[in-house]
């Protein structure tokens, strides 16, 4: 099997390539579908109307433009489109980081969650813990002890990482499930909806690959959880919060 190439290290002009991808997306902006844009995402940020599609796409075309950016011009870069107002180039920053999350090593997961700190958004955090962290996470088990400090951060942002921070590992039956429970058990009594919700997807997607395992700690910790992370963490295992935790269709007690 043929041994793919790692590409030379590559210095760029940082500046002039904030600018290039300003540019991109403006051209693919459709300002007409920029209020509605703003209005779902209940977000003060400008935005262009670009879509996803063209925010994701803008972000791997730049990458793959450029393999092999160093760390330093990497995180230069991801800063400058960042600290701009704009939510397309802050997005463009977190597709361009999820193609080279590979570039970022364990020294650089402290910046990641002071990235999520700074977005404050669902829609950024969550796709930083998908894209860029759990694959670090999958890479580098080591690196799972900083879920305990993110866990205890007073930003609700940064919880919210410690707990996606496995997304895509809890599915296929990877993920450090006693550290999920340690660290969510704390939280389950938190009325932040990004925290409750967050909880309930974790669990979910844990269902997946180990059914009974999430049943056995949502009846365990019903009475500590939100309805909505009960519902969440249950929604394919046929338990409701309402009726004691029986299957549907169970008989009630008379």
């Amino acid at each position: 099997m043929a041994t793919r190439k790692k590409a030379a290290p590559l210095r760029i002009d940082v500046r002039a390539e904030v600018r290039a991808i300003e540019r991109a997306l403006t051209e693919c902006a459709k300002p007409e579908r920029a209020p509605a844009e703003k209005a779902y995402m209940k977000s003060a940020l400008v935005f262009l109307g670009c879509g996803q599609p063209s925010i994701r796409g803008t972000g791997v075309t730049w990458a793959k433009a450029h393999p092999g950016v160093v760390r330093e011009d990497l995180r230069a870069l991801v800063d400058a489109l960042a600290t701009s107002d704009v939510y397309e180039h802050r997005g463009a920053a977190i597709a361009i980081l999820a193609r080279c999350n590979a570039t970022l090593g364990a020294e650089d997961l402290p910046w990641l969650a002071e990235l999520c700190r700074h977005f404050a958004m669902w829609a950024h955090v969550d796709w930083i813990a998908a894209e860029v962290v759990s694959p670090h996470m999958a890479r580098t088990p080591s690196s799972l002890a900083i879920l305990r400090t993110w866990a205890k951060d007073p930003s609700f942002w940064v919880r919210r990482l410690a707990i996606l921070a496995q997304l895509r590992q809890y599915r296929r039956g990877k993920a450090d499930v006693e550290l999920l429970e340690e660290i969510a058990i704390p939280m389950l009594g938190e009325k932040e909806f990004f925290i409750r919700k967050a909880i309930g997807w974790a669990l979910r997607e844990l269902a997946y690959a180990e059914p009974e395992r999430v049943r056995a700690f949502a009846l365990a910790h019903r009475d500590a959880m939100s309805g909505l992370t009960f519902r969440e963490a249950t929604k394919h295992l046929g338990l409701e919060a309402s009726d004691g935790g029986r299957p549907h269709g169970a008989a009630r007690a008379r």
